[in-house]
């Protein structure tokens, strides 16, 4: 049997993907090491696999982002936002999990390293010693390929001449203007740890650093690409398993009544309400044929200002909660939108942080709901989108498909299948 580590940035959107596919390998009688965030210790130790802490990388916790994050940070948005996280939250964090990782690879025999895209310290900044690695696509897919824009503002996908000048253009220039510092900012940080510099961009050379690329979800949510590398594959969502310890709250037979079910939910890191939770039951009060659920960590709000169709619950299971919702008002997290559709629910989109413009981009092109490309979004703006999603069976239809192909994959099962297959062949 083989010994596998885990490495992943300490947050709930890039660690609970992973306890499926943990749970399948110890089942199969394999040793898994993880290296991750001390909150997920329990999570980690629960599943079977052995815990590693984060000794010289930063242990970002992310629970409040205005505390976990320094100050230069805050307020920066769009390109500059995007720059400064490259730089300072995945190359800095790369540079402490490179050392923390040359010391578990002379400590132990891995056979396979286990990590999410930007977890720098497996790839782009990996140490001499390190095992063959393998990605777990938990964001959407950004491999670069001639019929696709560049990862980032959220463009729709061309393969036609003219639709394939412009990529190669925009590609150029993000590489180029855009990332051209972030760049030789990594490259800096290779030279200071004995490493040579990059011979390509460094996002292309960190899907040549993995030999596997398996990504969570199913090929209709994701752009098609003619030139796609063989070493991607597509292995279905990984969705978070149930909570079975549940009690439901005593409005949860309310779920049965007539009227339509709204789940509005921020995520686990946007934590500002005024952004989609507030403006969205303004948005829906007083609809009477409209039933709003908000899920909210860490929200107090003020009961006056609840309106009498919403019901407000710090934690719902989405296992339990999913074949009741009629539609998922999100920000824009992966992990729920895949959720949502592999439920057959339609999606309205909320968001333009971090990957979110991306995420949003392909729930226009896939059809399976709308976006507003905003952070905040007027009531407005989300009453007519509600209003249209839920006016027009193609949203659900198109959602339904991405379920009847999410049923026919067991994603958990295939990645292990994958890695198994891919340590018998060394």
């Amino acid at each position: 049997m083989a010994r596998i580590l885990f490495a992943n940035f300490p947050a709930d959107g890039h660690v609970n993907p992973m306890v499926p596919i943990v749970r399948r390998l110890i089942a199969r009688g394999h040793e898994v090491l993880w290296y991750t965030g001390e909150r997920f210790r329990p999570k980690v130790e629960k599943v079977g696999a052995t815990y590693l802490p984060l000794d010289s990388a930063r242990d970002y916790s992310l629970l409040d982002p205005v505390k976990d994050l320094p100050a230069e940070r805050r307020g920066l948005t769009g390109i500059e936002c995007l720059q400064w996280d490259m730089r300072h939250m995945f190359i800095d964090s790369g540079v402490r999990q490179h050392h923390d990782l040359r010391a578990i690879y002379d400590a132990h025999e891995i056979d396979l390293v286990v990590s999410e895209t930007i977890f720098f310290g497996a790839t782009v900044l990996a140490p001499e010693n390190a095992p063959p690695a393998v990605s777990i696509g938990i964001f959407p897919l950004g491999v670069e390929s001639k019929d696709t824009a560049p990862f980032g503002p959220g463009m729709a996908p061309s393969s036609r001449l003219l639709g394939r000048v412009r990529n190669r253009f925009l590609n150029w220039a993000a590489q180029r203007f855009v990332f051209q510092g972030v760049d030789r900012y990594l490259n800096e940080q290779r030279v200071s740890l004995s490493l040579p510099p990059l011979e390509k961009f460094f996002f292309n050379a960190a899907l040549d650093r993995y030999r596997l690329y398996l990504q969570a979800t199913v090929p209709m949510f994701e752009y098609p690409r003619s030139d796609l590398p063989d070493k991607v594959r597509f292995i279905g969502p990984l969705l978070p398993e149930g909570g079975r310890d549940f009690e439901p709250p005593e409005w949860w037979p309310e779920l049965s009544d007539e009227r339509k079910v709204v789940l509005v939910t921020q995520g686990t890191v946007a934590i500002d309400t005024t952004q989609l939770i507030e403006p969205t039951l303004a948005a829906l009060a007083g609809r009477k044929d409209l039933f709003v659920i908000a899920t909210a960590p860490r929200w107090e709000p003020d009961p006056a200002a609840v309106p009498s169709n919403a019901r407000v619950e710090a934690f719902v299971p989405y296992a339990a909660l999913f074949p009741h919702v009629d539609l998922l008002i999100t920000n824009g997290g992966y992990g729920g939108v895949q959720f949502a559709l592999s439920h057959g629910v339609p999606v309205l989109v909320v968001g333009a942080s971090e990957e979110k413009l991306e995420i949003a981009a392909r729930v226009d092109w896939s059809g399976v709901g709308l976006s507003i490309r905003s952070v905040r979004a007027t009531p407005k703006q989300i009453a007519d989108g509600v209003t249209k999603v839920l006016g027009d069976s193609t949203y659900r239809a198109k959602a339904g498909a991405f379920a009847a192909e999410a049923k026919k994959h067991d994603a958990p099962e295939t990645a292990a299948d994958e890695l198994e297959a891919l340590i018998q062949s060394f």
